[in-house]
């Protein structure tokens, strides 16, 4: 069979696909359960599965379903690559900790965001501290969300984002959707502290890395770049030592967050509060190596359509009735087409990658004996990524 056997388009089918997998590999799942239910009343769950001993000094995190519906297609590469030839030739050292569906209410409900509308990619910020602003965003947040879809409303929206994009530039119109700290029914909102998905990552971090010489996460996205393409971005700048460990991992392929689009006057990255810049900073005495991946799905502006109809429903319509069910099936293809060559292309994509972050990870020499020491005693300075 091809690789569509991986992959499939309901939150039980994708977590059984996955246990069974880790079940072919004789890795243990253990589960972690959401405090919400889900559509049909179901529980929640984030499946964790380990290859590799406990104690080894490098591991390799692969993360699902940050932005739920987005974990169809994380699902599937991990069960893809659990039943191909990678698990069976891990070298000696290294161990690799499958998280499934991080955001398990956004992959049940199909949303991107999780119970409390919070987008998890936006929610790994210092909640103590002030949030950056967005005045885009706020320029454009009655355009995104609607407590209407009538014709005229939706037209409305259409001519204002149009006009706000023709004259404010295509770097502004993007940073709109970068996050925001500001509107908690709104799109992309960030979340007012961290959130279960948040809370739990870190704790998995700490449990299995914690004593880590060095760690690498893979998080995986679907919805933005070429058509069937997976685009490893890192959160370093092009400068940073960082980026160049990365990308002796990656290749050429490997993009900069800090490249993408325009950053703005700043020098910051369109979006913040990832997953990815907080890893780093979370294992302070490892050597920390963090990539998105990204697998393109359909034009970005096919999608906003798609972003108001969800936010409206989740607002203000009913997302059990038959309207809300088509609004939700339009949402999970925008992030997962229902195309047998979409998913041959993310399978073989994946498998390329996961391979490529073992192999770097066992690889890697780039911390000398003097910056091991430092490491292990917490006296670098800057970024941990840095060295």
């Amino acid at each position: 069979m091809g690789s569509e056997r991986y992959f499939h388009r309901s939150y039980g089918a994708v977590r059984s696909a996955f246990q069974d997998a880790a079940d072919f590999r004789g890795a243990p799942v253990r589960s972690y359960e959401h405090p919400m239910r889900g559509p049909d009343g179901e529980p929640l769950v984030t499946d964790v599965a380990r290859l590799g001993p406990a104690g080894v000094p490098r591991v390799l995190f692969l993360v699902t379903g940050t932005h739920g519906v987005e974990g169809y297609c994380g699902a599937g590469c991990l069960t893809g690559w659990l039943h191909g030839d990678g698990p069976g030739n891990l070298p000696a050292g290294v161990a690799v900790v499958l998280v499934n569906l991080i955001n398990p209410f956004g992959a049940a409900w199909l949303r991107r965001v999780n119970e409390d509308n919070v987008d998890v990619n936006r929610n790994f910020v210092d909640h103590d501290g002030a949030y950056r602003p967005n005045p885009d965003y706020e320029a454009l947040h009655d355009a995104l969300l609607l407590d209407d879809l009538d014709a005229r409303q939706v037209e409305a929206a259409d001519r204002r984002s149009a006009s706000y994009r023709r004259e404010q530039g295509e770097a502004a119109y993007f940073r709109a959707f970068g996050g925001q700290y500001s509107h908690p029914r709104g799109v992309l909102f960030g979340g007012h502290g961290p959130v279960w998905s948040n809370r739990l990552i870190r704790a998995l971090w700490r449990e299995h890395a914690a004593q880590a010489s060095h760690a690498a996460l893979v998080d995986f996205h679907s919805g933005m770049g070429p058509y069937g393409y997976g685009m490893p971005i890192a959160p370093f700048r092009p400068e940073d030592a960082g980026y160049a460990r990365a990308r002796t991992w990656f290749g050429e392929a490997l993009v900069s967050m800090y490249a993408l689009d325009k950053p703005d006057a700043e020098g910051d990255a369109l979006v913040g509060g990832t997953m990815i810049e907080a890893f780093a900073a979370h294992l302070p005495q490892t050597v920390s190596t963090a990539i998105a991946l990204e697998f393109g799905t359909y034009p970005f502006d096919d999608c906003i359509p798609a972003m108001r109809a969800d936010a409206w429903l989740h607002g203000f319509g009913q997302p059990e009735s038959a309207l809300g069910r088509r609004i939700a099936g339009d949402w999970l293809e925008k992030f997962f087409p229902d195309d047998d060559d979409w998913r041959y292309m993310v399978h073989w994509r994946a498998c390329q990658v996961i391979d490529q972050a073992v192999r770097g990870l066992a690889d890697d020499g780039s911390m000398g004996p003097a910056c091991h020491a430092a490491a292990r005693t917490g006296e670098t300075s800057g970024r941990p990524e840095q060295h």
